[in-house]
């Protein structure tokens, strides 16, 4: 901490003897994040075997992302505070990238929950909308409801929220979540792996042993209400996928589960025996 004030002076000095423009500063940052989000000191680098997906929703999402980037980048052109857009041009295309190639792992997300600080800086206006988002689509409905014995499904919770849990099992990949939370990422609006659903229903009956366990994701509607969905029909609670659902709907109504979500609930069952 002692070096701060120094590298202060530094980056200060190297501006007003005309060293350097001011645009090198920011720049020179996300240059060093990118190095560290590429390659992480404690975990494998998201290009450690990222290859292109086939899936045609990934692939629709990741088109999406990257337009977004463009409509970003082109008003920078007009060069001064413009040129601050190039921040989130970068960030969406990191997005457009994860859904193209390296899925969860480029938003580094670890199993506590916590980002990176490489990803955190790099997606920070992504991160800043998304978060805004989701308080939008749930913005006047309950944040969390109980489904059955102590297990509750909600949004990502504010950290005072977050202590009326004893346990937060999180499916959210893009947001960061709440510190020793149990963090089981998937990406938004694709169906998740059923790997994952019974990896998340075991650990939401591991966490129940603790106390009351919040099951989120972004809003509440999708990947946490599968995860449910799936802990419900593993664990014998429920006698069908339907009847998981129903119970679900009935104290969420809003949830969003398709026909894949479906069958990925049904195949996390069998994972999961």
């Amino acid at each position: 901490m002692a070096a701060a004030p120094w590298f202060a002076l530094l980056f200060v000095s190297v501006l007003t003897t005309y060293q350097h423009h001011f645009i090198d500063l920011p720049t020179g940052a996300l240059l060093g994040f990118f190095c560290l989000w590429l390659w992480p000191d404690a975990a494998t680098s998201p290009a450690a075997g990222a290859r292109l997906t086939f899936d045609p929703k990934r692939r629709r999402l990741a088109a999406c992302y990257l337009a977004g980037a463009v409509l970003s980048t082109a008003p920078a052109f007009a060069g001064g505070l413009a040129l601050w857009l190039l921040w989130p041009a970068i960030s969406l295309t990191f997005v457009a990238a994860n859904y193209a190639t390296f899925d969860v792992r480029g938003f580094q997300k670890g199993a506590n929950g916590k980002m990176s600080l490489a990803a955190s800086w790099l997606l920070a206006p992504y991160l800043i909308g998304a978060w805004a988002n989701s308080r939008l689509w749930t913005r006047g409905r309950p944040h969390s409801v109980g489904i059955r014995e102590g297990v509750w499904l909600g949004r990502t919770p504010w950290p005072r929220a977050a202590t009326d849990f004893a346990r937060i099992v999180d499916l959210c990949a893009e947001l960061p979540g709440v510190p020793g939370s149990r963090a089981v990422p998937v990406l938004d609006l694709i169906v998740p792996a059923p790997e994952k659903l019974a990896r998340a229903a075991a650990e939401i009956e591991q966490a129940r042993s603790a106390g009351r366990v919040l099951v989120c994701c972004a809003l509440g509607y999708s990947r946490s209400a599968a995860a449910v969905a799936a802990w419900l029909l593993s664990t014998g609670r429920a006698a069908s996928v339907d009847a998981a659902i129903a119970e679900i709907r009935r104290a969420r109504p809003r949830i969003a589960l398709d026909a894949g979500a479906r069958a990925a609930i049904v195949q996390a069952a069998r994972h999961y025996a």
